[in-house]
């Protein structure tokens, strides 16, 4: 639907959805791509598996093989997916070691390198460890470490739905 968050070469971090008209709008301003170093968490979505398939088909602008990367959903036996979207500079991986900040079990990372830097896309697909899901009501949060939560000390959220009206809820 045109949702995604965009990390610019001058720091500028937008944000493009439907709930917000289709336009980017300004969400932060962080370091230079060159002067970053160190990691920071992107975004996080949680995803119906039933939902997929009402998805639109990608246009083909948006069909690049060297930027495309297929999940096979079917491995996750979860009814949702959840996808932690962060960047690491090469220097800070020894620190993802830390029990703190470790993936959770069954969990399978994306690494995509970009020079010193990569984008990591971390796939929860088991009940044990998803960290969002939601109800016809309720969107259910979870802290897993401190750098799987969906509610980290001072950070704000929002939520974007487009077809049902949800209240929040913490577990």
């Amino acid at each position: 639907m045109g949702t995604h968050t965009s990390y610019h070469q001058d720091g500028n971090i937008f944000r493009t959805s439907p709930a917000m008209g289709s336009k980017p709008v300004l969400q932060d301003r962080h370091l230079r791509l060159k002067d970053f170093t160190g990691w920071y968490q992107l975004g996080m979505a949680a995803i119906s598996k039933d939902l997929l398939e009402t998805n639109p088909a990608l246009k083909p602008r948006d069909i690049r093989k060297d930027r495309l990367y297929e999940i096979d959903v079917d491995v996750f036996p979860a009814n949702y997916l959840n996808l932690v979207v962060e960047l690491i500079s090469d220097d800070f991986w020894p620190h993802l070691h830390h029990p703190d900040v470790q993936a959770p079990q069954n969990s399978s990372e994306i690494i995509l390198p970009f020079g010193r830097l990569s984008v990591v896309v971390t796939v929860l697909g088991h009940d044990e460890n998803l960290i969002l899901t939601a109800d016809e009501t309720v969107i259910h949060v979870k802290h897993i470490n401190s750098r799987f939560s969906s509610n980290q000390k001072g950070a704000q959220y929002s939520v974007e739905a487009y077809s049902k009206e949800f209240r929040s809820s913490k577990e």
